[in-house]
């Protein structure tokens, strides 16, 4: 074996033993901090107690000076408290201090809230970073932070307290301490009472209703055009087009809105088979606005034509643009869905006639008088069904095939197969 090697090894065992012994340390610490942190810490617990000066001080029991920082004013360890807090409210206490000198190896903080309230800690609220935080009692928070740190060094706690739901009004007062660890162990302990804010206010918030003075409310009742009593209706508020409130009207037909700002308004009355029906207000005082909608802001019931558009063999017809005409104008016009369904809402009565068209199939028109306000049915189906522009003979025999069932899927008529014929032997466009 060369010296060399030898002497390699030894360095690095060397090493790896004070990695161990470091740890152990580390552990004992820890368990030895834990122990002595499950009693509510005061400076009268502390092994031995000294004056935080700034300048050199003696450690009776090391038999050592150290030397202490001090910040302004001598202060070094210091509570933040709320002025007030109310029953049941969850807050944050945050301590904070400076390490007073070199020597000291371990810190321990413990500090109490009052007896009954919760405390929740979090090495994640520490910083530098505490190795633990626990809560011995209920409403004790406890950290410990493993050093050696510089003298001046500055820390930060911050635990939460939630002060009871049944917490009576008055003034609670919180207490703790730190402990200032020194090598070699059992080391003894230094204490340092925590300063600053020690008391806080529970204090009793009262429910404040807010006077009918100061509330605006917007009331009225919904109705058909012809005085019927509309329920059911969906009213909605909107503010600079906004909505900011919707209400429902109730079996008598009555709504009511209550805010608190004055401005200008806008009431929308919405109801299924009937046009929406809005009215504008401007509220200019806090009182009781009213806002009806009848007679000729009652809401006017809608005609609907719905129906179903299929080719004359049967099939589904969906894209089939579908136009409705009043004496010879086009005045709508829809697309049918993947279901081959349209739909058509106006209010007017009367006559008109509805035209299906889509490529590839000839034009399919039928003619509806309208009498009633009510939902009318129209289909262009069976002999209504859209003719393909160059049907193929299949295409007919599979349309005459349907004559010798009992309960054919469609019906056509035998004009409308002379039609379908004539569209096979003149396809369109001429070829």
């Amino acid at each position: 074996m060369h010296e060399r090697d030898f002497d390699f090894r030894i360095t690095d065992n060397g090493r790896q033993r004070l990695r161990i012994r470091k740890m152990l340390l580390q552990l004992l610490v820890s368990f030895v901090l834990l122990f002595s942190l499950v009693l509510p810490l005061s400076v009268a617990q502390a092994n031995e107690s000294f004056t935080i000066e700034k300048g050199v001080c003696s450690l009776p029991t090391v038999g050592a000076d150290v030397t202490i920082f001090s910040t302004a004013g001598g202060a070094l360890c210091r509570r933040g408290l709320p002025d007030t807090v109310t029953a049941g409210e969850e807050f944050a206490v945050t301590v904070t201090f400076a390490a007073p000198a070199d020597r000291f190896h371990a810190i321990g903080l413990t500090d109490v809230a009052p007896s009954g309230w919760d405390v929740s800690v979090d090495v994640a609220w520490t910083a530098p970073q505490a190795m633990v935080a626990h809560t011995p009692e209920p409403e004790m928070a406890a950290y410990i932070w493993a050093g050696p740190y510089a003298a001046g060094a500055e820390f930060t706690a911050t635990y939460k307290v939630k002060a009871p739901v049944d917490a009576e009004p008055g003034t609670y007062t919180f207490s703790g301490a730190l402990k200032y660890y020194v090598e070699p162990h059992p080391a003894p302990s230094y204490g340092e009472a925590i300063t600053g804010d020690i008391q806080v206010d529970v204090v009793q918030v009262d429910m404040v209703e807010i006077p009918e003075a100061t509330i605006v409310r917007i009331v009225g009742v919904t109705k058909e055009v012809g005085g019927a009593i509309l329920s059911g209706a969906v009213v909605m508020l909107y503010q600079n087009g906004e909505e900011i409130a919707n209400v429902v009207s109730d079996e008598n037909g009555n709504y009511e809105f209550e805010f608190s700002e004055l401005g200008d308004y806008e009431v929308v009355v919405s109801k299924e088979g009937f046009r929406d029906e809005a009215q504008s207000i401007s509220i200019t005082e806090l009182a009781t606005c009213n806002l009806d909608f009848a007679g000729d802001h009652g809401l006017i019931p809608e005609v609907r034509i719905v129906g179903v558009t299929k080719e004359v063999g049967g099939a589904i017809l969906s894209g089939a643009v579908v136009m409705l005409y009043q004496n010879g104008e086009e005045i709508a016009n829809v697309v049918s869905d993947e279901d081959g369904n349209y739909e058509f809402e106006f209010s007017e009565l009367g006559d008109y006639e509805v035209v299906v068209s889509k490529a590839g199939f000839r034009d399919e028109a039928q003619s509806i008088s309208i009498t009633e306000l009510a939902t009318c049915n129209l289909d262009f189906t069976d002999d209504h069904g859209l003719i393909p522009d160059a049907p193929s003979k299949s295409y007919i025999l599979a349309c005459t095939d349907s004559w010798k069932f009992d309960e054919p899927s469609f019906q056509l008529s035998t004009s409308k197969l002379l039609e379908l014929i004539s569209a096979w032997k003149y396809p369109y466009p001429q070829v």
